[in-house]
């Protein structure tokens, strides 16, 4: 067995995590692992119930003053630390301009794979990750 479990989501962008909360919840069920929702900032946790409410099985909050504005190598710092702790096996980073920068110093700290701007995500039949993504030229 994996060491390796859980669907996990961050967005900086409400809406966008909600989004990926829900996308993340169908790849947790094929799966059969838990949805959870990382939420970093600096006087959020008051959010954590309504991301529970939209389908987070737990939420892990980082609520510090230096997350009061969204510094990319604090978050990513934050990030690094939580995913060693405890590994998840899919990560959903929403895909905005800041959300894309933390995706790709984050794979790169944790010297994994990183694909941007998909555009549609399954699980097979055999349990691997497929997906669509946009490429542009």
């Amino acid at each position: 067995m994996s060491e390796y479990h859980g669907v996990w989501v961050f967005s900086e962008n409400k809406d966008l995590m909600l989004e990926l909360l829900g996308k993340g919840s169908e790849l947790a069920d094929k799966l059969q692992t838990e949805l959870v929702a990382v939420l970093l900032g600096h006087e959020v946790g008051d959010q954590a119930n309504e991301l529970m409410a939209h389908g987070a099985n737990k939420v892990y909050v980082v609520d510090q003053p230096d997350f009061k504005s969204l510094h990319v190598d604090s978050y990513t710092s934050a990030l690094t630390s939580l995913v060693n702790q405890y590994k998840p096996e899919i990560f959903l980073i929403g895909s905005t301009k800041r959300g894309k920068e933390l995706a790709s110093r984050l794979a790169t700290r944790l010297e994994t794979g990183c694909v941007s701007d998909c555009t549609e995500l399954w699980i097979d039949a055999k349990g691997g990750l497929l997906m669509n993504r946009v490429v542009y030229g």
